[in-house]
C-alpha cells in the first residue's frame, strides 16, 4: 500500500496494532515520538533513506552595533579601533547602525569608543548585543538538522592563489589545458588521464583538501585552519552531504 502523509503512516500503525476492534490507549504525542525514532532509523541503516545533495553556504563575517552613525562617518576598509580594548577589525559594509566587519583580532567591550584608522571618526558601541560573530569568528558553518552526514567542502570562491583556484592564469592546470589541450579531437586522452592523476597527487600532497570535522549532535562543520586567513564574509561553499 502506498502511504504518501505522516498521518496515514500513523494510521497504518495502529490499525496494525488492532485500531479499531481493539483500543489503542497511548497519547497522540507518544505515537509521534515513535514514529519520529522508526524515520531516524529508517534514515541512518537503509540506503534509501537518505540521498546525497550539495548545500550552499555564504559564510559570515561578525557585525559591531552603534549606539548611532551620522556624518561623517566610518570609511569602507579602514582598521576600525577599540580605545579601551585595544581590539581591531576591518570595516566591510555600513547598515544603518551596524557594521560587518572582518579581521577581528581580541575582543571588544561594550560601550567603548571605536575609531577609525582613515577617517579618524569616533563612535561608541552600544551597551548590548553590540557585537555578534560569524562564522569566520566561530570557525564553523552551522549545518541543517536533516545532514546527518557530510561528505568533503567545495569552495566556489576564496583566496586567489593556490592550485585549486580554476580561474587563475598562472594554475598549473590551467596552463596544461591552454598549452596541451588547445585541440580535444587531436589530444591524447591517456596522456591527459596520466597528467590530471599526477596534478591531483601532487595537489593532494602541497595543498591538500581542507580537514573538515562534522558533529552530527550539534550540527556544526568545523574547519581546521585559520578563517581570517583563509576565508572573507560573501565566499560560499558547496558542502556534499547526506
Amino acid at each position: 500500500m502506498a502511504i504518501s502523509s505522516r498521518q496515514g503512516l500513523i494510521d497504518y500503525c495502529l490499525r496494525r496494532l488492532g485500531f479499531p476492534v481493539i483500543e489503542i490507549n497511548v497519547d497522540d504525542d507518544q505515537v509521534s515520538d515513535r514514529i519520529d525514532d522508526a524515520l531516524q532509523y529508517f534514515q541512518e541503516y537503509h540506503f534509501d533513506g537518505v540521498e546525497r545533495v550539495y548545500l550552499a553556504h555564504q559564510i559570515t563575517g561578525a557585525t559591531l552595533k552603534f549606539t548611532g552613525l551620522s556624518a561623517p562617518a566610518f570609511e569602507i576598509g579602514e582598521t576600525l579601533t577599540g580605545e579601551t580594548s585595544g581590539a581591531t577589525c576591518k570595516l566591510l559594509s555600513l547598515d544603518g547602525t551596524t557594521a560587518s566587519v572582518g579581521n577581528v583580532r581580541d575582543e571588544f567591550i561594550a560601550g567603548e569608543t571605536v575609531t577609525g584608522s582613515v577617517s579618524g571618526f569616533s563612535r561608541a558601541l552600544a551597551t548590548t548585543n553590540f557585537y555578534t560573530p560569524g562564522n569566520i569568528e566561530n570557525g564553523y558553518i552551522p549545518i541543517p538538522d536533516s545532514v546527518i552526514g557530510v561528505i568533503r567542502v567545495l569552495p566556489v570562491n576564496g583566496p586567489s592563489s593556490g592550485m585549486n583556484n580554476r580561474n587563475n592564469m598562472f594554475d598549473i592546470i590551467y596552463q596544461f589545458r591552454f598549452n596541451d589541450m588547445y585541440n580535444l579531437l587531436s589530444a591524447n586522452m591517456i596522456y591527459y588521464t596520466q597528467v590530471q592523476q599526477h596534478l591531483s597527487m601532487l595537489d593532494m600532497l602541497l595543498v591538500g583538501d581542507r580537514s573538515i570535522r562534522y558533529n552530527r549532535k550539534m550540527d556544526r562543520m568545523y574547519s581546521d585552519g585559520n578563517w581570517n586567513e583563509v576565508f572573507d564574509p560573501g565566499d560560499c561553499f558547496i558542502i556534499e552531504c547526506y
